[in-house]
């Protein structure tokens, strides 16, 4: 995914820059991408997630590093739609002052999508937005998560995303993180 994209010999969008990779090949808690995401070397960053294998049915999420360290206290808003194959209907979700952001409900099949990470450079609060695709232990269904969320106290330091499970363990998958260029 390196290298910028052209319309006509012309840029458009940001060019995006792989920082790292991690392959989760043994069943592992969580899985800490550590940088800091107020660098302002890069617009932006997304965190690519592909073929993640939980234990067991457990919700998938993530917490952010705020001023050294991962942050479980009750700082972080969530506003999320989710639809499932064989639905005719959205289904919405909010929570406010909650200590994770959740991407994937009830998750037992493999999960893949993105997590944008906002320029933070110019802001103290936070910011992320989210699409993704997972199975579901409690039906043969595909769902899609899609959502926005913040960590709503000001911080001096966001330095780095935990991605988690709610019980079990990340048995396999890949972790990227891409700098989105100007």
């Amino acid at each position: 995914i390196n290298g910028a994209l052209t319309v006509n010999g012309a840029a458009v969008g940001g060019a995006m820059e792989l920082i790292s990779t991690q392959t989760i090949t043994s069943a592992v808690a969580s899985v800490e991408v550590d940088r800091n995401f107020k660098d302002e070397s890069y617009l932006g960053y997304k965190l690519v997630i592909s073929n993640i294998i939980q234990s067991t049915t457990a919700d998938l999420g993530f917490r952010l590093k705020v001023d050294g360290v991962y942050s479980s206290t009750a700082n972080y808003d969530t506003s999320l739609t989710s639809m499932y194959q064989g639905s005719t209907s959205l289904s919405t979700a909010a929570a406010a002052n909650a200590t994770s952001i959740k991407i994937a409900y009830s998750n037992v099949g493999a999960s893949y999508g993105e997590v944008t990470i906002l320029s933070s450079a110019t802001t103290t609060y936070p910011r992320v937005s989210f699409n993704i695709d997972s199975g579901n232990g409690s039906s043969a269904n595909a769902h899609n998560y899609k959502g926005v969320a913040r960590y709503d106290t000001a911080v001096s330091s966001f330095g780095g995303i935990s991605l988690f499970v709610s019980s079990g363990t990340i048995s396999s998958g890949t972790v990227s993180l891409y700098g989105i260029k100007g």
